[in-house]
């Protein structure tokens, strides 16, 4: 009696159920559905950005007249601006948000400095403008 036979027979129900096991797997992997499907994309646009002018600053008269305690500026660009944010100190500096009105370009925006930045510690202007909602 020849042992190939016994073998081949064991050879080919392991291979079965291997097999099984494969197709088992992937009907379960192939399942899944879902009841909300959600959207994903990528692209670009160019960003134009704004024209800054007409910059005041306004000081504290009755306390500190070294202290600022408004910016105040013109924002000029399509879309109009509708958000805006100063930093006056580069390094260490907070960010103040603005108040910004105008319906049509240039659209002026108020920016109230609360805290003690005074003319000689202010060394930046940096503005932060959008046609949508800042974070």
């Amino acid at each position: 009696m020849s042992i190939a036979p016994i073998l081949r027979t064991r050879v080919l129900v392991m291979f079965a159920l291997a097999l099984v096991l494969a197709v088992s797997a992937y009907g379960f992997a192939a399942a899944n559905t879902f009841a909300n499907p959600t959207a994903l994309g990528d692209g670009s646009q160019t960003i134009s950005g704004y024209a800054v002018s007409n910059v005041k600053y306004t000081l504290d008269a009755a306390v500190d007249p070294a202290t600022i305690t408004t910016v105040t500026f013109d924002l000029a660009g399509t879309p109009v601006a509708k958000y805006a944010k100063v930093q006056l100190v580069a390094t260490t500096g907070d960010v103040y948000p603005c108040v910004v009105t105008g319906s049509t370009s240039p659209a002026t925006a108020t920016c109230a400095i609360a805290g003690a930045v005074t003319g000689a510690a202010a060394d930046t202007l940096h503005v932060v403008a959008s046609s949508d909602l800042l974070p």
